[in-house]
């Protein structure tokens, strides 16, 4: 396995620029691509250095992976090309016009979806799941109604849902308070006519490596 890992991370690091460029500016190459290098990056970190975790700045801001040629950072995977620039800060509303992509060409829409793919390493992540250019869309929409359904508790009478923290962390990314409700809707969380109270979790930090789900990506029980 150490051997198949060290292969496949020296693949990575002298990928050329033609390589390079479907997943830096197609939709489909680039989302499978860098979410798939983001959980396979942090796996990698927490086998090698879990003592890391506890100071999550060096473990998310210093490079751990080198992709053609680059070294590269979790946040810049995350926030530098996946979230088109925007600040790990400001909850998603704060736009990316002072910050620059690791790789100049990257041209890639943020789509909030990706967190529902993206494992950080803690326990309230979801699970990992390998993605494909090819199934990208279906996969992520399988992603985000798995973890909702495991993660969201809605409260019919009170007509309260409680989401997962990341929800409010990037709410900007999922187009606020109304882009939460309308998620929560389309996955048959609430009522399509529904317009519950929102509040959040606590999110649970402690390391949790090897959260992996199945190919049917399916709901309970699949981590």
């Amino acid at each position: 396995m150490g051997g198949e890992t060290a292969a496949l991370e020296g693949e990575l690091s002298t990928l050329s620029d033609q390589e390079m460029a479907p997943v830096l500016d197609q939709r489909d190459a680039g989302l499978a691509f860098w979410v798939n290098v983001y959980n396979a990056a942090t796996q990698l970190r927490l086998q090698r250095e879990p003592e890391l975790f506890t100071d999550r700045r060096r473990f998310f801001g210093t490079p751990c992976v080198k992709v053609a040629g680059k070294r590269l950072s979790l946040d810049e995977v995350e926030h530098g090309i996946l979230r088109g620039g925007k600040p790990k800060l400001g909850l998603g509303f704060i736009p990316g016009i002072f910050s620059r992509a690791p790789f100049p060409g990257v041209d890639l829409p943020l789509d909030s979806r990706i967190h529902f793919a993206l494992n950080c390493g803690a326990a309230s992540c979801p699970p990992i799941a390998a993605y494909t250019a090819g199934g990208i869309e279906t996969e992520l929409a399988l992603a985000t109604r798995s973890y909702l359904e495991q993660e969201v508790r809605y409260d019919p009478d009170r007509n309260v849902a409680i989401l997962p923290r990341i929800c409010l962390w990037y709410l900007g990314d999922f187009g606020g308070l109304r882009g939460l409700r309308a998620l929560l809707q389309e996955s048959e969380i609430v009522p399509t006519d529904g317009s519950p109270t929102l509040r959040f979790s606590s999110y649970d930090w402690r390391p949790t490596p090897g959260r992996f789900t199945g190919p049917s990506r399916s709901g309970r029980g699949s981590a």
